[in-house]
């Protein structure tokens, strides 16, 4: 992948995400590894996938739309990291953020109100 261009891959991303979004998942963001030539696919979820989501394969899905958006680039591996971190707990920052639901911390009220 010679010429990585960061933004025909956030706009393949949004779209490889329609109608693949949950109401239990928390983010879903991308890592690009120069070296190695690998995408990394994270996926936050809010609670353990259900039996059903396992068979779908949401990750799998995810990553075939985006493939074949760039289908000269076939020596690019992508590898999956499915995380299930329940809500409140923080997101760790992993990659470039391309969905992130709307999750209100009351700490953060506190914050706001003291600056």
């Amino acid at each position: 992948m010679e010429e990585f261009n960061i933004t025909d891959f956030i706009l393949s991303a949004n779209r490889a995400l329609w109608c693949e979004i949950r109401p239990n998942m928390r983010e879903i963001s991308f890592e690009y590894i120069k070296e190695e030539k690998r995408f990394v696919l994270y996926i936050f979820y809010d609670k353990p996938l259900t039996q059903e989501e396992l068979d779908y394969d949401i990750p799998g899905t995810i990553i075939a739309d985006i493939s074949s958006d760039f289908p000269n680039e076939i020596d690019v591996v992508w590898d999956e990291e499915v995380i299930v971190l329940p809500y409140p707990e923080r997101l760790p920052q992993k990659g470039r953020c391309v969905y992130r639901r709307y999750e209100h911390y009351p700490e953060d009220d506190f914050k706001q109100d003291s600056v």
